[in-house]
C-alpha cells in the first residue's frame, strides 16, 4: 500500500473534500491491475487537476512499460466520510510509447507513466506571469548561468521559478539556496529514486541506472500542475526565451488570450558572449498554462483544449554555448536582446548579486566536469546503455557533488506502512506467538484491535551462547504494521484478566548528521576513569549525544555521570530491578532479575536504537572508542553510508591499555596506547535502516538491500587486567583522538580536578573480582548470570541503585534541556474545556516531548500533576523561512487539557534538578466593545512619527487599547511611548534580551540572543493575544494602519465577525507615503497618501474570542475550527520611509488614514508633538536603519539566524546610544 498526500493542481477556487489517497496494490482480482510485483515507484504527491470542466486525479510514476498492468485501484478517503470510494485509474506513459522511440532512452527500462481518471467540481486559472519550470539541475550546471536566467527571466515578466534539484557543485548550491532565502527560486528535491522493493527488487533494473537523464520528463510535467500563473515555460538554466519587442509575458500574453494558440514556439539559437559570462563578467517553448495538458522537452504534447495549436513564434530562444569555440558555424546579427531595455542596469544587478553571493573574488566555472559527463555518455551511447545514474562514479571521482537526500519523493511501498513495536522480557514464546493489543485514537471511542506478533532479539530463544542459554528470560519484540498511525495516543495490551496500558513515542528517520552512542546498562564495577576518557575520545571522533540506561554504580562512578548529566553531554535511562511478575503467576515462575542475562542488555540497546535522532549510532560499552584509521569517525563512517548500499560498518577489536594506567587517574599514557590480542567485533550504523541489533553484529535492516561492511579502523577495548595477558604488547598507528592528544589529555585532568579536587578517588577492584568469581561459580552451576550476584556485591561495597519503577518511554524534557520560559502561565477558558498554556523559548522539540507540570489549587494541599505537549508556534521546527532557519532557539506553546480550573495559583514545572514556578493569568471570552493592538517587539530604530499617526489613526477606526512588547529604542522614541502611557492609552510590555540559559551545560547550546529570530517576536505577539480583552484585536506595526473602504475599522469587523463564520480579516498590503514626509514631523500629506503598485504581505484583524495561534500575516489557527479567514474590503496602509526610492508606479486608491474630518487629526498630531517635544521636534536618525540592515546582510551572508537582538547588538551600539528594557525575570 502507498499512501499520497494531494495537491489542488494548482489554482483551485472551490475548496476540495479530496484530501488522502490509498493507492492500494491488489493481485486478486480478475482483471490485470498493477500488482504488487509489478516494478513501479510514485511520486508522493497526487494531484486534484481543476483546469478541465471535470477535474482530473492524476498520479505520476516511474515505471516499466504497463503492457498489460492498465490501471491502479486506488481508495479516494474524503473528509468526512468514513468508507473510502475505489476507482480504477488507467495509465500510460508520458512519452507516447513504451520503451522510448528516442535513441538514447530506447535502452531505459524504466519510463514516466502517469494515471488519470475524472473526478466531479471545477476551478481556473487567476494569476499573470510566467512560471518557469527547471528540469533537473545535475552535477555540472554552471552558476554564472543562473544569475544570467534569473536577472533575464524577471526582465522578461517571470515571476516565479521552479527548480528541481539533483546535485550541482558546492559554488552552484550556494546560488540556489541564495535565491531560495530571496524568495526568488523554489527548490523542489529530485534525488535518487531508490530502490523497488525488497522482494522484486533482484528482478528489475536499478531505477537509477536505468531511467533517461533522471527521469526529466515527469519532472517536467509534474511542475507544469504547480504553476499558478496565465504562463508557464519549461527551459533550462542555459535558455532565454525572447520576443522581437516587448517582454515575453505582454507578447505570450497578447498572443494566447483569446486566441486558439495554446504555446509559442522559439527558433533556437546558439549564443556566446565576449568576455565569457563564465569569466563572472555579464559586460524552449512557452505556453498557457490553463490548456497544457502534457509537455516534452522540445514541444507540447497535447492540450486540454483539443482546439489548441502551437504557433511559431516571432522571437528567439537565447541557448548559451560554454564551448561556442568549437563550433563550425559562422557568427551572425540578429535584433534580439536577454532585456527588453536597460541592459547596463541589468549587468550591473548580476554583478552585484555575484558579489553578494561570493564576495570580490568569484569562483570560476568547472568546465572539465562536463566532459567528463559527456565522455560518458558517449560510452553509453556505444554500448547501448541507458542514458542516466550509471555516470554518478565517473563523477564523482573527478568532484565532490552536493546530492539532494531527500527521503519519502518516490514511494513504492517499501516503508510498508509504519509498525506498531513492543519490547519484552519473557520466557521463550513456544506456541504463544502474539499478543492482543487495543489501539486507542484520539477521534474515535471504541479501540481498534489487532495481532501483535512476537520474536526473540537474540538469534534464538534459547540462546546459543551457552551463559544465555541457562537464563529464562530472554528479551523479545513484538511487531506489526499498521494502517493507520495519526492521532494513536496509546496501546493497551490484553493478558486475560490483565491488562497492560502503554504510552505511544513516535520514530521517525533522523535527518540531523551527527552520532550518538548509546551505552549498555551500567552495573556495579565500571570505572569511572573509562567515562572520563569515553567522553572525551567519541565527542572527539564526532559523537553528539550519549544515552545512558543505568542500573547500579560506586558513588564516585555516579558523580562523575551526574556531572556530564548537569553538563547537558549525557542522558541517563533508568534500567532499575524487573520486579516481580504478576501474584498470579509470581509463585510459578523464577525471579526476572535472577534469571535474565546481565541485566538485558539486548534489550536495553534496541530500546535505545528507536530513541536516536542523528544518521548514525553505535551501541559501545564505556571500556571502547572506535576509531578510523584517517579522520574522524562521524566523517569517515558519513561518507561510507550515505547514499550507499552499507547500513553497517564492522570494526575488529584489539584489547588495549596505558602505561601509566588510566585508572590511577594519569591520563598521560593515552597517547601511547599498547596493544593486545584481539576482542570481539563492533559496529556502527545507519540509524535510518538499522532494524534489529546484536551485541557484535547487526542482526537485521530495515531495508534488507543494506550490508554490513568491514570498516578501515579499531575498536581500542581497555583491559583493566591487561597485565594478565601472556601476549607481548605492540604498536600500532592508531589512537584514541584524531588531532590534538596531548590537549585532550589535559581537558581530561580539568575534568578530574573539577569532580573530585586535586585527590581523586581509586577504583575498587576487589569488588570487579568478587563479580567475576560469582558469575563462574553460577556457570558451572548452570545457573544464569543475572542479579543472583547482588548478596555477594553488596557486601563488598553500599552501591547506588536506581530505583525508579515503572519504567516508561522516555520523553520528558529535564534539567539538561536548552528552554526558557515566560514567567506567566494561562488558564484559557475561551475553549471548552479550558487549556492550560505555557509559551517558551527553546530547541526543536519532538512529538513525545513534554513536560510534567504540578498544578497548585487554593485550599488544596497536593498539586495535582500534568503531562504537557508542546508546538512551535510558527508551525515548523526548525523554521522553512531562509532568514529563520539557522535560528537554534524556536517559539514554542505547551498545553494540556484542565478539568478543574477554579483557584489555581500557581505551576511548577519539574525539569529533574531544575523546577520553574509561573505565575497563573484566566483569559475569558471577550466581551469589550474595541480593538486591542499588539504590538510586536519595538527595537533600535523605530520612528517616533510612526507612532504619533498610529495612536491617532488607530483610535479614530475605532481601538481602544495599545499593548507594546518593548526591547530599546532612541530616547524621543522612548519619549513618545511614555507619554502616551501615562496618558493611559498604551501598556509598555518589557521584551529585554533572554539572557542565559540556567543550565552547567549552557555552553554547549548557541547563546538564546545570538539564535533567536528577531526577538522571537512569534512569541511576543502569542502572548499579546492572550491579553486582549476587547472583541476584536490585530498584529500590526507601527507603520501599519488597516482601514475599510468604508466607516471605521471597527464597525466594519464587527460587522463582519460577529455571528458570523469569519474569525478573521485578511487586508491587502499597500505601501504608502506622504509628501511632506511624516518624518519631517510635518503631517500635512496624511491628507493626501500617495499609493504604489508595490506592497507586501497582508496583514489581518481577528475575533479575539476565537483566535488560538497567530503567525505575523495569517491566522494560524481557530479554537472554533469552522472559523475562517475572509480577504476584507479595505487596505492595509504601510508606511515606507523610503519611499522616494521606489521605482513603482504611484496609484490612486480610495482609502483614507481617517474615517473622517482628516484636518482635525492632523491638527491633533501637531499639537501632541508640541506637548512632547515643544517648537522643534527632533530629527529621527535614519542613518542607523542602514547600520542594521547590513549587519542583517552580514550575518545572512555567513547563513547565520538573524538574530538582531544578540549579533547585531555591537554594531547598533556604535552607532547610537539606545535606552534599552532591563528588566530581570521575565524569561525563566
Amino acid at each position: 500500500m502507498v499512501i499520497l498526500k494531494t495537491f489542488k493542481s494548482p489554482l483551485c477556487i472551490v475548496s476540495i473534500i479530496l484530501f488522502v489517497f490509498f493507492i492500494v496494490l491488489n493481485d486478486n482480482l480478475l482483471e490485470r491491475n498493477v500488482d504488487d510485483l509489478f516494478p513501479i515507484k510514485f511520486y508522493h504527491i497526487a494531484f486534484v487537476d481543476y483546469r478541465t470542466n471535470t477535474p482530473r486525479l492524476r498520479i505520476f510514476s516511474i515505471n516499466g512499460c504497463l503492457r498489460n498492468s492498465k490501471y491502479l485501484n486506488v481508495d479516494i478517503h474524503q473528509k468526512g466520510i468514513r468508507t473510502p470510494t475505489r476507482i480504477k485509474v488507467y495509465g500510460h506513459p508520458m512519452e507516447t510509447r513504451c520503451p522510448s522511440a528516442y535513441g538514447p532512452a530506447t535502452p531505459c527500462f524504466f519510463s514516466s507513466h502517469t494515471f488519470e481518471t475524472y473526478l466531479t467540481v471545477t476551478g481556473g486559472l487567476t494569476k499573470v506571469g510566467i512560471t518557469m519550470c527547471v528540469q533537473p539541475v545535475y552535477y555540472y550546471s554552471q552558476w554564472q548561468n543562473i544569475v544570467l536566467y534569473i536577472e533575464a527571466w524577471r526582465a522578461q515578466g517571470a515571476t516565479r521559478f521552479i527548480v528541481f534539484y539533483h546535485s550541482s557543485t558546492k559554488d552552484t548550491r550556494k546560488v540556489l539556496d541564495y535565491y531560495q532565502d530571496l524568495g526568488v527560486i523554489e527548490l523542489r528535491p529530485w534525488p535518487s529514486f531508490g530502490s523497488l522493493p525488497n522482494d522484486i527488487a533482484d528482478k528489475y533494473p536499478s531505477i537509477d541506472n536505468s531511467a533517461y537523464i533522471f527521469a526529466q520528463f515527469l519532472a517536467l510535467n509534474l511542475c507544469i500542475l504547480e504553476i499558478q500563473t496565465t504562463i508557464g515555460a519549461a527551459i533550462d538554466f542555459d535558455e532565454i526565451a525572447v520576443p522581437l519587442n516587448g517582454t515575453t509575458l505582454d507578447y505570450a500574453t497578447k498572443e494566447m488570450s483569446g486566441t486558439n494558440v495554446g504555446a509559442l514556439e522559439f527558433e533556437n539559437n546558439y549564443v556566446s558572449m565576449n568576455p565569457p559570462i563564465y569569466t563572472s563578467d555579464f559586460s524552449g517553448f512557452i505556453f498557457d498554462a490553463s490548456v497544457i495538458d502534457f509537455h516534452y522537452v522540445h514541444y507540447v504534447k497535447s492540450f486540454i483544449d483539443k482546439s489548441k495549436i502551437t504557433k511559431i513564434s516571432d522571437g528567439a530562444l537565447l541557448h548559451l554555448r560554454f564551448n561556442v569555440n568549437s563550433l563550425k558555424a559562422n557568427t551572425i546579427s540578429k535584433p534580439f536582446r536577454f532585456f527588453p531595455n536597460n541592459a547596463s542596469h541589468h549587468i550591473e544587478n548580476m554583478h552585484e548579486t555575484v558579489k553578494s553571493i561570493f564576495g570580490k573574488t568569484p569562483p570560476p566555472a568547472s568546465l572539465k566536469f562536463l566532459d567528463t559527463f559527456n565522455m560518458c555518455e558517449k560510452r553509453s551511447l556505444n554500448e547501448g546503455t541507458c542514458h542516466s545514474a550509471t555516470c554518478k562514479s565517473d563523477m564523482d571521482a573527478v568532484h565532490e557533488w552536493v546530492y539532494d537526500r531527500t527521503e519519502g519523493v518516490f514511494l513504492a511501498g517499501e516503508t510498508n506502512p509504519p509498525r506498531l513495536r513492543i519490547f519484552s522480557l519473557n520466557g521463550c514464546l513456544g506456541n504463544n506467538k502474539f499478543l492482543y493489543v487495543d489501539l486507542y485514537y484520539e477521534d474515535k471511542i471504541t479501540p481498534t484491535r489487532m495481532k501483535v506478533y512476537g520474536n526473540t532479539l537474540d538469534d534464538k530463544c534459547p540462546s546459543d551462547f551457552a551463559p544465555r542459554r541457562l537464563c529464562f528470560y530472554i528479551p523479545h519484540t513484538f511487531v506489526e504494521n499498521l494502517s493507520v498511525t495519526e492521532g494513536l495516543t496509546k496501546v493497551v495490551i490484553e493478558l486475560g484478566l490483565r491488562k497492560v496500558e502503554l504510552p505511544v513515542q513516535e520514530i521517525h528517520k533522523p535527518v540531523q548528521q551527527g552520532l550518538t552512542i548509546c551505552v549498555q546498562p551500567v552495573y556495579y564495577y565500571t570505572q569511572w576513569q573509562n567515562i572520563v576518557l569515553y567522553i572525551e575520545a567519541w565527542r572527539a571522533q564526532g559523537a553528539t549525544r550519549f544515552i545512558v540506561f543505568y542500573h547500579s554504580s560506586t558513588k564516585d562512578t555516579r558523580k562523575v555521570l551526574d556531572y556530564y548529566k548537569d553538563l547537558g553531554i549525557i542522558e541517563l535511562r533508568p534500567w532499575g530491578s524487573f520486579g516481580n511478575l504478576h501474584k498470579d503467576i509470581v509463585d510459578k515462575k523464577p525471579i526476572i532479575d535472577n534469571n535474565a542475562y546481565l541485566f538485558s542488555y539486548i534489550l536495553a540497546s534496541n530500546i535505545c536504537i528507536l530513541d536516536i535522532k542523528t544518521t548514525l549510532g553505535a551501541a559501545i560499552d564505556f571500556d571502547e572508542i572506535i576509531v578510523p584509521i584517517n579522520g574522524t569517525m562521524l566523517d569517515y563512517a558519513s561518507k561510507e553510508m550515505t547514499g550507499t548500499d552499507v547500513g553497517a560498518l564492522l570494526f575488529e577489536s584489539n584489547y588495549v591499555a596505558m602505561n601509566p594506567s588510566i585508572y590511577t587517574s594519569d591520563f598521560s599514557g593515552i597517547s601511547s596506547p599498547s596493544f593486545y590480542r584481539k576482542g570481539l567485533n563492533k559496529f556502527i550504523f545507519n540509524v535510518s535502516v538499522i532494524d534489529l541489533c546484536e551485541t557484535h553484529y547487526a542482526k537485521s535492516f530495515i531495508d534488507k538491500s543494506k550490508i554490513t561492511k568491514d570498516a578501515a579502523g579499531l575498536v581500542l577495548h581497555m583491559r583493566f587486567n591487561v597485565k594478565d595477558f601472556d601476549d607481548v604488547p605492540t604498536s600500532k598507528p592508531i589512537h584514541f583522538f584524531p588531532n590534538d592528544t596531548s590537549q585532550h589529555i589535559q581537558n581530561m585532568h580539568k575534568t578530574i580536578q573539577t569532580i573530585f579536587g586535586s585527590s581523586p578517588p581509586s577504583v575498587p577492584m576487589d569488588s570487579l573480582n568478587v563479580f567475576v568469581e560469582c558469575g563462574l561459580r553460577q556457570f558451572k552451576q548452570g545457573m544464569c548470570h543475572g542479579a543472583i550476584c547482588k548478596p555477594d556485591m553488596d557486601a563488598v561495597h553500599e552501591w547506588v541503585y536506581d530505583k525508579t519503577e515503572g519504567i516508561v518511554l522516555n520523553g520528558q524534557i529535564n534539567s539538561s534541556f536548552p528552554i526558557i520560559f515566560y514567567h506567566n502561565a494561562y488558564v484559557d477558558h475561551r475553549s471548552n474545556p479550558p487549556r492550560l498554556r505555557i509559551f517558551s523559548l527553546n530547541g526543536c522539540t519532538d512529538k513525545a516531548n513534554f513536560l510534567i507540570v504540578d498544578v497548585f489549587y487554593e485550599g488544596i494541599k497536593n498539586p495535582i500533576k500534568l503531562k504537557m505537549y508542546s508546538d512551535s508556534l510558527e508551525g515548523n521546527c526548525p523554521s522553512t523561512y531562509g532568514p529563520a532557519k539557522p535560528c537554534f532557539y524556536v517559539a514554542h506553546t505547551f498545553f494540556a487539557e484542565l478539568t478543574a480550573t477554579g483557584g489555581i495559583t500557581k505551576v511548577i514545572i519539574r525539569m529533574g534538578r531544575r523546577d520553574v514556578q509561573l505565575s497563573i493569568k484566566d483569559i475569558d471570552r471577550r466581551y469589550e466593545k474595541g480593538i486591542t493592538l499588539c504590538l510586536q517587539p519595538v527595537y533600535y530604530y523605530t520612528q517616533w512619527q510612526n507612532i504619533v499617526l498610529y495612536i491617532e489613526a488607530w483610535r479614530a477606526q475605532g481601538a481602544t487599547r495599545f499593548i507594546v512588547f518593548y526591547h530599546s529604542s532612541t530616547k524621543d522614541t522612548r519619549k513618545v511611548l511614555d507619554y502616551y502611557q501615562s496618558l493611559g492609552l498604551l501598556e509598555i510590555r518589557s521584551w529585554p534580551n533572554f539572557g542565559d540559559l540556567p543550565i552547567k551545560g549552557a555552553s554547549q547550546y548557541p547563546k538564546i540572543d545570538e539564535s533567536a529570530f528577531i526577538f522571537s517576536y512569534f512569541l511576543a505577539m502569542n502572548i499579546c493575544v492572550l491579553d486582549i480583552k476587547t472583541a476584536v484585536g490585530s498584529i500590526a506595526d507601527f507603520d501599519e494602519i488597516m482601514v475599510p473602504r468604508n466607516g471605521t475599522t471597527l464597525e466594519y469587523a464587527l460587522k463582519e465577525m460577529v455571528n458570523t463564520d469569519v474569525g478573521a480579516l485578511s487586508f491587502e498590503n499597500n505601501y504608502v507615503a506622504m509628501e511632506p514626509s511624516i518624518y519631517s514631523s510635518d503631517f500635512s500629506g496624511v491628507s493626501k497618501p500617495i499609493f504604489f503598485e508595490r506592497g507586501g504581505p497582508r496583514k489581518y484583524i481577528f475575533n479575539a474570542s476565537v483566535i488560538d495561534l497567530c503567525q505575523v500575516h495569517w491566522v494560524r489557527s481557530f479554537i472554533d475550527q469552522s472559523k475562517k479567514s475572509k480577504n476584507a474590503d479595505g487596505a492595509l496602509m504601510h508606511l515606507r520611509f523610503n519611499a522616494k526610492d521606489f521605482k513603482e508606479k504611484r496609484v490612486s486608491k480610495p482609502f483614507q488614514f481617517f474615517p473622517s474630518t482628516t484636518s482635525q487629526h492632523i491638527q491633533n498630531m501637531k499639537t501632541t508633538i508640541r506637548n512632547l517635544f515643544g517648537t522643534s521636534p527632533p530629527a529621527v536618525p535614519l542613518n542607523v536603519i542602514d547600520v542594521i540592515n547590513k549587519c542583517v546582510d552580514r550575518i545572512g551572508g555567513k547563513g547565520l539566524c538573524h538574530s538582531t537582538g544578540g549579533l547585531c547588538k555591537a554594531d547598533m551600539d556604535k552607532a547610537y546610544d539606545w535606552v534599552y528594557d532591563e528588566t530581570k525575570g521575565l524569561f525563566l
